[in-house]
């Protein structure tokens, strides 16, 4: 029969019950006399001696004991809980060891002068009265919490009397006797962790302390941020609980360019119409102001939907500007806006610039589009104003090829020119697109400006739930150089909310860390396409890891 060996480095593993196959190196069934360790490994278990014959004081038959090791310079204990729940402990070593039990408290300590409470500390006064801190402060020089009402005025402390020093023994004393009859002293169990050494009764069944808060409101959903990620949108959908997916959202598939004003003729050769950028075109609103709705520093616009802050562009139309402060194409920032009237600003919260009565002419405007985007138009060629168009972005490139087409006549001067390679690619589709819009945009990285017209070619329409808000909040920056922080997602969002109302009651939201708690008197839904950005619960959730992590 072949001899099979095995080298075990080190017993250090200690006892195991497993089965042999199944014990790692160096793990053993049984140790006599023994301590594995892991830097000396197997060594002999120290000995004893017996330092005294006294017997401990006041114990009683029977009970579970327990030890207890404080520190290094208090030294150790040990106690006993008895049959009737009274715990007695001994000090083992060091100054004050001997066969007198300790003293035992059941309640907090007592209440001091003059000391430094925090929030949730116990003290015992008044004849045996417990009380809470509910305001960190210090104590009163004398006297202490008296009575048993809530925020009791002590120094600047304040307490709240949560009942007696009685009752808190009783309940403990109940706690720590068996249930088992007869009495089993196994039911106690004793774990000491750090300093502290806890107990628990298995002859006693675990029960609720009471009942939780109920909740502060009916209809609520909170959405989670899972992560922030460039170039996605975290849109949402809110509905109510009959809403039928019947609301509709067009978002653009496929984009061209129709045409451009790219130079490619005699004189070009420096290319000065290559570059690359990404255009976000946002919800496009757009008033004609006439002179007549101009007077002092006041415009006039029935329902123009603009707020305090907003951003908008003036055009001139062609014609006269407004003001000096108010020329084509600045940028200026609502002020004092009311439901049909509205001031402007050089800055955001700036004075009113004071544009005059009757000025500027009747086709000037103001939008909310950017400079670089020169107009939005439908398929019949009609400038789109009214907002029902957002969020399409797109990278335009355009590449350039130096050439050579010939010699000057006077002077046999080689003469080039360039030809230009466009490409465009779709980044987001936006909301609301038809067929044949068309975009009109300037590439002002380039070295010379030119204009492109961007026409939608596809489109798909997704429906969905969304009768209360199809929230679709601007995408995040494509540039991943660009950090996107929780604080811009959810402002986004909350934007993309405020006035939404379910029926006739508003939906309220409120920003709870990395995430936002909504919540109306009317019952809704919230789902979200992007189930890997954000996480939405309502009500209840399947499993405890999907609950918020903070």
């Amino acid at each position: 029969m072949a001899s099979i060996t095995q080298t075990v480095p080190t017993y250090s593993g200690g006892m195991s019950e497993q089965p042999d196959y199944r014990k790692f190196g160096g793990q053993v069934k049984s140790i006599v006399n023994g301590i594995p360790d892991v830097v000396t490994g197997l060594y002999k278990r120290p000995g004893s001696k017996r330092i005294g014959t006294t017997k401990l004081g006041s114990v009683e038959a029977g009970g579970s004991w327990f030890h207890y090791y404080r520190s290094e310079s208090e030294g150790s204990y040990i106690g006993q809980v008895d049959a009737d729940g009274d715990v007695r402990v001994w000090k083992a070593s060091g100054l004050g060891s001997g066969t007198t039990a300790q003293t035992i408290r059941y309640g907090p300590l007592d209440w001091e002068a003059t000391k430094a409470y925090s929030v949730g500390n116990e003290v015992t006064n008044d004849s045996g009265k417990i009380y809470v801190c509910d305001t960190e402060g210090t104590s009163a020089g004398s006297g202490g919490p008296t009575g048993t009402g809530a925020n009791i005025t002590d120094g600047t402390a304040r307490w709240d009397y949560v009942g007696t020093a009685s009752a808190r023994e009783t309940s403990i004393k109940t706690y720590l006797t068996s249930a088992s009859s007869p009495v089993d002293t196994e039911d106690l169990q004793f774990i000491t962790i750090n300093d502290v050494t806890f107990v628990n009764n298995r002859s006693i069944n675990v029960a609720t302390t009471g009942t939780t808060t109920a909740r502060p409101h009916t209809n609520f959903a909170y959405i989670d941020l899972l992560r922030t990620e460039n170039g996605r949108q975290y849109a949402l959908n809110i509905a109510t609980p009959t809403a039928v997916a019947d609301d509709s959202i067009k978002v653009a598939t496929r984009v061209n360019i129709k045409s451009d004003t790219l130079a490619e003729g005699q004189g070009t050769g420096s290319c000065p119409g290559i570059g690359t950028q990404v255009f976000a075109v946002p919800s496009v609103v757009e008033h004609t102001i006439p002179t007549s709705d101009v007077a002092s520093d006041e415009i006039t616009k029935t329902s123009h939907g603009w707020t305090d802050g907003t951003a908008v562009r003036y055009n001139n139309g062609g014609g006269a500007d407004m003001h000096a402060d108010v020329a084509d194409n600045d940028i200026v920032y609502i002020r004092d806006a009311t439901t049909n009237t509205f001031k402007v600003a050089e800055t955001s919260g700036g004075t009113a610039i004071p544009v005059g009565s009757t000025s500027g002419n009747n086709a000037q405007f103001f939008t909310t589009l950017p400079v670089n985007i020169v107009s939005v138009k439908n398929a019949a060629g009609t400038r789109v104003t009214d907002g029902s168009r957002e969020n399409l972005i797109f990278r335009l490139t355009t590449l350039g090829q130096q050439g050579h087409y010939g010699y000057a006549d006077d002077d046999q001067r080689a003469l080039f020119r360039c030809t230009y390679n466009r490409q465009i690619r779709l980044l987001h589709g936006g909301e609301g697109w038809e067929e044949g819009d068309v975009v009109e945009v300037k590439l002002d990285s380039a070295s010379t400006t030119y204009t492109y017209e961007i026409e939608i070619e596809k489109i798909e329409t997704n429906s969905v739930k969304a009768d209360v808000k199809a929230a679709r909040p601007e995408p995040t920056p494509f540039d991943s150089d660009t950090a996107v922080t929780a604080d811009q997602i959810l402002g986004g969002i909350n934007a993309e909310l405020d006035g939404v109302t379910v029926g006739s009651d508003a939906l309220n939201t409120t920003i709870i860390g990395t995430g936002m708690y909504l919540y109306s008197d009317s019952a809704f839904n919230v789902e979200t396409t992007e189930k890997d950005l954000v996480r939405v619960m309502q009500g209840q959730v399947k499993d405890v890891t999907e609950l918020p992590s903070q």
